[in-house]
């Protein structure tokens, strides 16, 4: 140690230059860093919700939601707003529900195709926030109407804000009023400042941070080392008041404490480090950042610090100032008085904190991360989902196994809905069903169902039964005569309850029945269009008593035309008999070149085409047909596209807004059916973590074993916090062991004693379980990472308080009595342990406060808690415990024994 303090003091000016230097290297890296804020990435690999997170993104890639609540909204307004966000290409879904406490409050639910942590996820809610501006609605300000909230919003919320600022103001005011030179704060943060930016710099050759410990880790390596400082300066005082020069007292400072602030730290990077065996990875990232965060802060403070203080001793004399040293006396003699009682209350509490601690219950679901969060579960009661994942059906009967499944989980307690494919698009329907989801007319809903269910028939007449047939057709719907087409807007079906939607889609033209020939080749298309006369003759005249309507139709009235009508059925009919004796079968298109060798004037082969088609599928529709409104509007597009009869009429733009429909009932479709799995969602409203949601998994599970075995998957937040208690609890267990084993042997080597490190050990992790068991008392839970990170810091941290304290009582032994030492102990300690515990318990209870981040907030409040707990320990049963326990406590050559 003698050689280590020579070389630091004697090329101190050096030393500091280099770590200054190192530190800017450091600082410059800091942004090549890759902050991992996924929580789902930190679960155990092996956990069953983690795999079927897993295979989910393989089939459906990632998925993620944003809710967005408007206030006193009109419907226009809400139309037009869930129309511009149902067209961006990244929103896969969107449905709307009013709310039930006060139904001026809209909520519109959007499913986005993109992980909910990526820089793709952050455009996107951009672009929410522009399209919510552009239809004259407020995300912020006093003006605010409309509020966004779900997993995409809650990871782009700022974690990192001004409550760090105030954390870190806590910490230099606590500096100015404890430290005894104005500089104090200065110099401690300057130089803590330093090791820092080495921690966070060498973030960089990590693979990844946590969000947690990148957002928390410079704030508790500040705490968690800012006492080796302390002491440091501390002892170096104490030799310049004693005579030595700057360097000398350095020197001596070096070669006689350091091995005592050695001993210290290694408690608080032995705890870290426990974290690293955890089988949740959250630990190892936690552990390694930390331990190497602390592990920095040590090594500066024993060669940039000391350098830094040998620069600025002049300084530091200069600025010197009265600091608070309070010598309670009269709290030394209460403890000795009262030693036994105290020390028997410590025992009991000891004793009492290990049940107390089993009361707590970890939680690992957050709901609430913002105001706007509070706001919307305000109105609309939080829902939890949980997604199934089960082998993709094939056949009918897995249709049938996969509904009867759907049944059976929707009467489990607090079940709100279970959609999938089978229930919602793909749910095969009748032709009534159809013809009210739809809105697509009969005759083309009955066409495509046999395009579907008989795709390979091809449809033949003769040209006697196609006689009779335009025969019936002329002259139907008030005299009118047009061929059924299927045009008009195809409304993209949401998975939202049992049905798509496909509306607006109306056949230009009369009853799709009402098809006869005509010789209008510049009629509009689509349109009506009268039936002139029809040359049927062979030789291409008129037959003789057939009048035209095109002397004078518009003179005509309405009986005239019915009389032209009938007529020109009665000569269709007396064609059907002059050809009854042919017996050959014609295609339309055969069909469209024999009636034009007839007459030129005989329908155009779309019209045939249309009417073959119309006939022949309402000849073989049967009412047992079934078919999804997935597969109906399928075919609708693919027919268009191929230029089918019945839709030659649709326009360029109709074409188009049915290709936008289709395709986001393929979305829709995509939603639900992947390669090798189908996914279900259930949604309840049952809190996540709660002992209804714990019967209702095991409910369900059995439920998905009868109907599938072990061929399914189940993830959401309830199911990941079901699994996720059990190995938590193991790990929790583990970490506590590994803690205490570790500070165990560390104090005990320190110390050559197993008294102390028993006693001291016993001390802190009765706190622990105190700061566990207050909360499970109390009705609440604890966030699980808090729980490992309070377990390592406070059995690594505090307990260097109390190794101080019982360090200091024991030199002090030597030359004096129980209580003269422990007045000796308070005098010499309460600075370090004010200042150093006070900015540990002050600064994690502001960032806990006031953090945005729930995570953040969490893990600082419960060390808060833990660390407040532990001071009271130590400063008020620890000193009666010594007392009391003297006799093995005190050393060999003690003031008694001599």
């Amino acid at each position: 140690m003698k050689a280590f303090a020579q070389f630091i003091t004697r090329f101190h000016k050096i030393i500091l230059l280099i770590g200054i230097i190192g530190a800017l290297a450091c600082a410059a890296a800091i942004p090549a860093s890759k902050i991992c804020q996924d929580q789902t990435a930190y679960l155990p690999p092996e956990l069953p919700s983690r795999v079927a997170l897993d295979v989910q993104t393989q089939e459906f890639g990632h998925t993620s939601d944003v809710l967005i609540m408007t206030h006193d909204q009109s419907e226009d307004t809400l139309n037009s707003l869930s129309e511009a966000l149902r067209c961006m290409p990244e929103v896969a879904s969107l449905y709307s529900q009013k709310s039930s406490v006060d139904d001026s409050y809209t909520l519109l639910s959007l499913a986005v195709k993109a992980n909910a942590y990526s820089d793709e996820a952050k455009q996107v809610l951009n672009s929410i926030k522009s399209t919510l501006e552009q239809h004259g609605l407020h995300v912020h300000g006093k003006h605010q109407n409309a509020y966004i909230s779900g997993t995409i919003a809650q990871a782009n919320t700022d974690s990192v804000s001004y409550t760090l600022l105030f954390a870190v103001l806590a910490v230099i005011v606590i500096l100015f009023i404890m430290g005894r030179s104005w500089l104090d704060p200065f110099l401690l943060l300057g130089t803590i400042g330093i090791a820092i930016l080495y921690g966070m710099g060498t973030n960089a050759l990590l693979p990844s941070v946590s969000k947690i410990s990148f957002s928390i880790g410079a704030l508790l390596q500040l705490v968690l080392s800012l006492d080796y400082s302390i002491m440091l300066l501390t002892f170096y005082r104490e030799k310049r008041e004693a005579g030595l020069s700057a360097r000398d007292a350095m020197r001596d400072t070096l070669s006689t404490k350091l091995t005592a602030i050695l001993a210290s730290s290694t408690t608080t990077i032995a705890g870290l480090l426990c974290l690293v065996a955890m089988q949740f990875p959250i630990g190892r990232d936690l552990g390694i950042v930390l331990a190497k965060g602390v592990a920095f802060s040590l090594i500066i403070a024993f060669t940039v610090l000391p350098s830094a203080i040998i620069v600025l001793d002049k300084a530091l004399v200069k600025t010197q100032k009265p600091s608070p040293t309070p010598t309670l006396k009269r709290l030394a003699h209460i403890q000795h008085t009262l030693r036994i009682p105290l020390a028997v209350v410590l025992l009991i509490i000891v004793v009492i904190s290990v049940p107390l601690r089993s009361t707590m219950d970890p939680y690992f679901h957050v709901s609430i991360w913002s105001s706007d969060d509070a706001t919307v579960q305000r109105y609309f009661e939080p829902e939890s989902n949980s997604v199934i994942l089960y082998p993709s059906t094939k056949t009918a009967s897995d249709d049938d196994r996969a509904l009867a499944l759907v049944d059976k989980l929707k009467t489990l307690p607090g079940v709100k809905s279970v959609m999938s494919y089978e229930t919602s698009i793909g749910k095969p329907q009748s032709r009534e069903q159809l013809l009210e989801s739809s809105h697509v007319p009969e005759p083309v809903t009955t066409v495509l169902m046999d395009k579907i269910l008989n795709p390979d028939i091809q449809d033949t007449y003769t040209v006697s039964e196609f006689c009779m047939i335009l025969a019936n057709s002329v002259g139907k719907n008030n005299g009118e005569s047009s061929l059924p087409g299927a045009t008009g807007n195809v409304q993209g079906s949401q998975a939202n309850g049992n049905n798509g939607n496909v509306v607006g889609a109306q056949a230009k033209g009369a009853h799709a029945s009402s098809v006869s020939p005509s010789s209008s080749t510049n009629a509009s298309p689509g349109a009506s269009t009268s039936t002139p006369s029809v040359s049927y003759a062979q030789d291409g005249t008129t037959i003789p008593g057939l009048s035209t309507p095109e002397a004078g139709a518009s003179a005509a009235t309405p009986e005239q035309i019915a009389a032209m009508r009938m007529q020109q059925r009665m000569q269709l009919q007396q064609l059907a008999q002059r050809y009854q004796a042919d017996p050959r079968k014609l295609t339309a298109q055969e069909m469209y070149h024999t009636l034009q060798a007839i007459s030129p004037r005989m329908p155009k082969l779309t019209e045939i085409e249309a009417l073959y088609q119309i006939t022949s599928a309402e000849k073989r529709y049967n009412p047992t047909w079934r078919v999804s409104l997935f597969q109906l509007v399928e075919e609708l597009e693919k027919q268009v596209n191929a230029r089918n009869a019945l839709f030659v009429s649709m326009s360029s733009s109709e074409k188009m807004v049915l290709r936008v429909k289709a395709h986001a009932m393929e979305t829709a479709h995509n939603n639900f059916v992947g390669s090798h799995f189908n996914r279900m969602i259930i949604t309840s409203n049952v809190h996540p973590e709660s002992k209804e949601m714990t019967q209702f998994i095991s409910e369900s599970t059995e439920l998905l074993h009868n109907a599938y075995g072990n061929e399914t998957y189940v993830l959401g937040a309830a199911q990941t916090a079901h699994e996720a208690r059990g190995v938590f609890n193991s790990d929790l267990q583990l970490v506590c062991i590994l803690s205490i084993a570790a500070v165990f042997i560390i104090v005990a080597l320190a110390f050559r004693s197993l008294s102390i490190p028993l006693l001291l050990v016993l001390l802190i992790q009765g706190s622990i379980n105190v700061t566990a068991g207050i909360t499970g008392v109390l009705g609440g839970g604890t966030y699980y990472v808090a729980l490992v990170i309070v377990q390592a810091i406070l059995m690594g941290a505090t307990i260097d308080y109390a190794i101080l304290f019982t360090e200091n009582y024991r030199v002090a032994r030597k030359t004096q009595t129980v209580r003269d030492a422990l007045a000796y102990s308070y005098r010499l300690t309460i600075h370090t342990v004010a200042c150093s515990g006070g900015i540990l318990f002050i600064t994690t209870g502001v960032l806990g406060l006031f953090s945005p981040d729930p995570t953040t907030s969490q893990v600082c409040l419960t060390l808060a808690e833990g660390a407040g707990i532990a001071l009271v320990f130590i400063l008020l049963l620890l000193p009666a415990t010594l007392a009391c326990c003297d006799r093995v406590i005190r050393p060999k050559h003690s003031y008694r024994s001599k």
